[in-house]
Order: C-alpha cells, then structure tokens, then sequence
C-alpha cells in the first residue's frame, strides 16, 4: 500500500510540473506545431495516472474486503457451531452481532491505515523536498523596532554607482546596477554579497534580524513574491499579525494609494498562483499596496525599465522613507575594436 501511495504521488507530481511548465507557453508551443504532440503527451500522462491510482484504490478495496470474508467464514462456523450444541436462537444472534460490530471496526481500521499511509508518504517527500530547498542560512539577532532608514553602501563601482552612498532618514537617491533585480535583494537583506557594505542606520544588515528587514526595508519591484489568493493575503506577506480591513484601508488611503487599491479588485480581488499572467503594472502595484501596509523607513524602488504609473509615482514621492531607486545599467563590453 505505501508503494501505491508513493507511485500514485509521483506520478500526480510530475504530472503537475509539465503542466506549470507548458501552461504559460501553450499559445507558442501551439504555435510551433506542438499541439497535437503536447495533447497526446498529456494523454498518456493521464493514462499512467490513472493506472496508478487504480494500483492504489485496488489494494486499498482487498484490504478492506478481507475483514468482511474472514467475518463470513466466523458466522458459518457460528451457525454450525451453534447447531451442534443446540445452542438458542438468541445466543447465536448475539454471537454474529459481535462478528458484525468487530467486522466494521476492521474495515474503518483498513480506511484509517490507508489515510495514515497517505499522510506519511507525504510527509517523507515534504521532508526531503525541504531539506534540499532550503540550505543553512546566517540570520542576524540585532532587533530594530522601527529604524529612522539612514542608509550607508559601500561597494565596487563594477557593481554599484555610484559606489559609495550615505543616506540620512527622508533623504533620496538613484543608483544603478547590471543586475537590478540582485541589488534589490542585496540592498534588501536577502542575500549578501562580499563585494557590498550595507548598513541601515549603522547596523549592517547582515547583523539584523529577520523581523526587522521585514519591518524596515520595503520593495516596490515588479518582481514581488505573490501566493495564490487575494489581494488582502498578497499585501499582508510579511507581517507577524494581519491587520484588520478597516487598518489595511486606513493605511493605505494614508498613502494615497486608494485609487490603487480599486486597480486591483479591493482587498477581495483574486491574485493567481505566482502572479501567473498578471501584468508588470499590476504587479507593482500590489508591490506599492504592500509597502503602504508594512510602513518601512527604508523604501527601494525598481521601476523594471518602464516609468512608473502616476498613482505609484505619486506615493514614492509623498513617502516619508527614504528612498532607493535602482535603475539598471548596461554591461561594459572588454572587447577591443
């Protein structure tokens, strides 16, 4: 049974990834004369998992079909039984009821081992899944409640220009990089790069705790991290307690991101998984909503190669932060002419 488990969740498994993978392509890969191959790809994909599901619901019925037969067998040797010693009506009714009564237990038994299993098998893959996603990561223990976003970088100008910058709290800048995407993320805390000194009112980032990047440093990227849900889900990442509607609209309309909020669907609107097909200016703004909501002193922007829409543009330039634009940066070509 737990070999059925594990082949039938496998096969669901790779079944869901070619489908994550080729959803987004389907006009092209239509467009490329895959369409007929893709169909008959999901087809025989859709065959095996069926075979294995029936593997797994086969077992399952066996298991819970022996208690019934080994049941039958005892009340045939309870009516013979019985018969033989000339026992009344009413002790062999008894008897069988108790067959029957432990019988039931049996088979709900059976079910129970088969969920358990199920669960088990899951457990074990989530397990190993996580174990390799997710390697050992250095998180600082300096706790900064809420920072005034004094900002201070140092880094190679291969990186970085302009290569040295110091912020006081409200104070704005623009920096560019080849790697815009990167930079934010090493200007943000999430990753370190040896080559960048980055310190957020005097204390590197690598020393803070998570809690507190979280809390002091806000993104405004067309790159966020979205989940699958609404929009109120999506612009509450990150916080330790979701706040209430009425907070989350306060908050917002202080930042003047109320037409915004509309753009979007309300707190109500649905994000897909990943933000799948949603569109850059969508995106930045559920970027600009979550940052209303966190209320961070530190505030890095990436406008992704585009002018930001108005509302957005409006709310950068009312935001009390301090304020990091990373714009991106051709890549010196070393070839001589």
């Amino acid at each position: 049974l737990r070999q059925a488990h594990a082949a039938l969740r496998s096969e669901r498994a790779k079944l869901v990834a070619d489908m994550a993978e080729r959803l987004p392509i389907a006009y092209d890969l239509a467009h490329i004369g895959r369409r007929q191959s893709e169909l008959s790809r999901l087809e025989k994909a859709s065959r095996s998992l069926h075979r294995k599901a029936h593997a797994r619901l086969l077992r399952i019925e066996i298991l819970r079909a022996l208690p019934g037969g080994a049941g039958a067998l005892a009340a045939v040797a309870i009516l013979l039984d019985g018969a033989g010693r000339g026992l009344s009506a009413g002790e062999i009714a008894a008897a069988l009821a108790a067959i029957g009564i432990m019988v039931h237990a049996i088979v709900e038994l059976a079910t129970a081992v088969d969920r358990l299993t199920g669960w088990q098998v899951a457990r074990k893959n989530l397990e190993r899944h996580l174990a390799e996603a997710l390697p050992e990561v250095a998180a600082g223990q300096v706790r900064l409640a809420r920072g005034t976003g004094a900002l201070t970088v140092m880094a190679g100008e291969d990186v970085l220009r302009p290569a040295r910058l110091h912020l006081a709290s409200g104070e704005r800048a623009e920096v560019s990089a080849v790697d815009p995407n990167r930079t934010l993320r090493i200007l943000s805390g999430q990753i370190g790069d040896p080559e960048v000194q980055v310190q957020l009112d005097g204390i590197a980032l690598a020393e803070l705790s998570p809690g507190s990047l979280r809390r002091s440093i806000g993104v405004l990227s067309p790159s966020p991290v979205l989940l699958k849900g609404s929009v109120r889900r999506n612009v509450c990442l990150g916080l330790a307690e979701r706040p209430s509607d009425a907070t989350l609209t306060r908050r917002i309309k202080r930042a003047g991101l109320t037409r915004t909020l509309d753009e979007v669907g309300g707190l109500d609107g649905a994000v897909p998984e990943a933000g799948a097909f949603l569109g850059m200016s969508f995106r930045l703004r559920l970027a600009a909503l979550r940052a209303a909501v966190q209320r961070p002193s530190l505030l890095l922007v990436n406008d992704g190669g585009q002018a930001l829409p108005e509302d957005l543009q409006g709310y950068v330039d009312r935001s009390p932060a301090t304020v990091v634009n990373v714009a991106a940066r051709q890549r010196q070509s070393t070839a001589k002419a």
